[in-house]
Formats: C-alpha cells, sequence, structure tokens
C-alpha cells in the first residue's frame, strides 16, 4: 500500500513534466466546455482565420456536437505522428492551417452506452500562438 501511495505522489507531481501550462489550460478548458456542452465556450478554443469559410466554421461546430452524448475518458496533448495532414485541396483551392502545427490533442471516449457507433477517440491539430494553445482550423492558401 505504502508503494502504491508513493507512486502514486510521484506521478501527480511529474505529470506536469509531460505538459506545459498551455497545454494544460487548453485541456481543462475542452474538459469544461464538453461537460457544459457549450459549443460557444469550444469554438473560443479553435484558430479560425477571417478567411475561414462559414462552412468550416459550422462543421467544427457540429463535429463538437456530435462528441457531447460520449463521455469523455481522457483528454491529453500528444506529438504528431508525422502523418498529419496540414493542407488538402477543393475544387483548385489550397487550404492550410490557419496556425503552425506542433502538437495534437487526443480526446478519448468512454465504450460505455456508445451503443453500436462505437467513436472511441477525436483528434484536433494545435497551434500556438501569443503562448496559448488553439485548435487549428483551416484558410484557403494566401
Amino acid at each position: 500500500m505504502k508503494t502504491l501511495r508513493t507512486l502514486f505522489l510521484f506521478l501527480a507531481c511529474t505529470s506536469g513534466l509531460f505538459a506545459n501550462d498551455a497545454e494544460q489550460r487548453l485541456c481543462a478548458a475542452y474538459q469544461k466546455a464538453h461537460a457544459a456542452k457549450d459549443v460557444t465556450a469550444f469554438l473560443q478554443l479553435v484558430e479560425f482565420d477571417r478567411t475561414t469559410p462559414e462552412l468550416t466554421r459550422t462543421q467544427i461546430a457540429e463535429a463538437f456536437k456530435n462528441t457531447l452524448p460520449r463521455r469523455v475518458s481522457a483528454v491529453e496533448v500528444q506529438e504528431l505522428s508525422g502523418t498529419e495532414r496540414t493542407s488538402y485541396e477543393v475544387a483548385g483551392v489550397t487550404y492550410v492551417t490557419t496556425l503552425p502545427v506542433t502538437k495534437k490533442l487526443k480526446i478519448t471516449y468512454s465504450e460505455e452506452g456508445q451503443g453500436a457507433t462505437r467513436v472511441t477517440t477525436t483528434t484536433y491539430l494545435l497551434g500556438e500562438k501569443a503562448g496559448a494553445c488553439r485548435i487549428v482550423s483551416t484558410m484557403p492558401k494566401k
């Protein structure tokens, strides 16, 4: 029991070494927005550009709304795997992220009560702006 308690204290004290304050704030803000089912609060975590299409804004909001019935079991910032796409082309227009991508936010959901959908994770690409972690959106390449 003493060993388990010591291990727990060690993990609690060192967890901050793996995520900086900006990352921890983003994780907490995401969890708070999800728990409150607050789409507006979630959208405040996303970096939009004035040129971000309204359709993109709507799709991001709808994607978040679709996660609201699920119970979040973990929110964590992770390193990039190197396979993430940061641009795409539609109808001859190239879209790029609103900030350079530096990490990703992974939200894991409890599988309990999900029914047939079985969606277990959502991942958002992250960038940094003014010392804050932001979920990136897309915009037409300038």
